[in-house]
């Protein structure tokens, strides 16, 4: 086992360098504890067995290793027999079940004297490996199951239940005397149509199941249940339905929420490239019809995906080219983006119109500053939800070198 903590420690020294110092720290404080575990297990003093203990009423086996005086050792695999009681121990243990009886066997009847449904009558005891073996004195009036006979008269019937409880070589008899009555009539259809089903069914050791033809006095007749499969396509292609509706918005909003991440990007350098056409004199209908000209170009050249900022600025100056004003252009603009950098500009470019271009050249510098910082701050978050979810994997990963080691450990002693 040391050696495995060697050579991850041997691992973690070369990949030092590539490893993120939060991984590293991770699995380096894991394998120190791991190793820690290894070595208390190795100095712990082993002591010698001299016996085992035999469990009751269950079999074990046990692993250890045999040593003998020249220090070899050795691997055995015993199985240790279960413990008996003692007749003490098994009287006692019958006597106690015993005085539980009265309080089992009675199901839903009232009292042993008026016994009008079946009763309970366990065969073996869920806590204790205590056996029951049951008989009656007329199995026509109740039978060894404590189910009612069918050949009790309607003033009732006497008859005496035994059971006779066994542990090992001990056993006790449980004797009572019972007043049974006719059984009461399931007021539930279902129910008596089962009772009556079983009770035809009684001897029946065929490959046939007999219904009978007739409960409580009242004729029946039996049909298989239609499978309403209709039904259930039904309800699916809803439920199939409503959930298509819900993963199509869901991608559209995915796909909303891509296209706004991707403008955030693109705002600062489509704020500078307008800057410095500013500077360089040219007007801001013109700037347009540069960016949309150059972005144009671009797309045929390189084949690559669309920019959604440079979709919008093309937008915009296709609609002024088309005779709208260079105010309504801007206004919508600002309104398809739907970012409140780009309503920003839309602001900033209907101003320049109405107040001229003086004032436009500062209030540009300043939103190009602005949207850079902005830019830095969420290339931080981004790096720092990237370091959070490696947390689980790292969890995991220690998590399985804790595996390693400590369960070898653990089997060992």
């Amino acid at each position: 086992m040391l050696i495995l903590h060697g050579m991850i420690f041997l691992v973690l020294w070369m990949y030092r360098k590539k490893l993120d110092r939060q991984v590293l720290l991770l699995i380096l404080c894991g394998n120190l504890l791991g190793t820690g575990l290894t070595a208390a297990g190795m100095l712990e003093k082993e002591q010698p067995v001299t016996e085992l203990e035999r469990r009751y009423g269950e079999t074990t086996e046990v692993a250890l290793e045999a040593e003998t005086e020249e220090g070899e050792r050795e691997a055995v695999t015993l199985r240790i027999p279960q413990a008996d009681w003692t007749s003490e121990e098994a009287r006692t243990m019958l006597q106690e079940k015993l005085e539980e009886l009265d309080g089992m066997i009675l199901g839903d009847n009232s009292s042993f004297e008026e016994v009008r449904r079946d009763l309970y009558l366990p065969e073996q005891f869920e806590d204790s490996p205590v056996t029951v073996r049951w008989s009656t004195s007329d199995s026509g009036l109740l039978d060894w199951q404590g189910r009612l006979g069918p050949e009790i008269p309607e003033t009732g019937g006497k008859v005496i239940l035994k059971g006779e409880l066994m542990l090992q070589e001990e056993s006790l008899v449980y004797t009572r005397t019972l007043r049974v009555y006719p059984g009461e009539k399931p007021e539930d259809l279902g129910e008596l149509l089962a009772e009556e089903t079983e009770r035809v069914n009684e001897n029946n050791r065929g490959t046939s199941y007999r219904l009978p033809s007739a409960a409580n006095g009242e004729q029946i007749t039996w049909f298989r249940k239609r499978e309403e499969k209709g039904g259930y396509i039904a309800v699916l292609s809803l439920i199939a339905g409503a959930l298509l509706v819900f993963f199509r918005k869901n991608e559209a909003w995915k796909r909303e929420q891509k296209i706004q991440e991707e403008m955030k990007r693109e705002y600062p350098e489509v704020m500078s490239r307008i800057q410095l056409l500013l500077g360089a004199g040219l007007g801001m209908r013109k700037i347009f019809e540069k960016i949309t000209a150059d972005y144009k170009r671009q797309l045929e050249k390189e084949k690559g995906a669309k920019r959604p900022a440079y979709e919008e600025i093309a937008g915009a100056y296709y609609e002024m080219a088309g005779g709208v004003s260079e105010q309504e252009a801007y206004e919508n603009f600002g309104n398809r983006s739907r970012l409140p950098e780009f309503k920003n500009l839309s602001v900033l470019l209907v101003q320049n119109l109405k107040k001229g271009r003086r004032e436009l050249g500062p209030l540009l510098e300043r939103e190009v500053s602005a949207a850079l910082e902005e830019r830095r701050r969420q290339a931080r978050a981004e790096g720092e939800k990237a370091g959070t979810r490696l947390l689980l994997p790292m969890g995991i990963m220690l998590l399985v070198v804790l595996i390693l080691m400590v369960v070898p450990a653990f089997l060992s002693i």
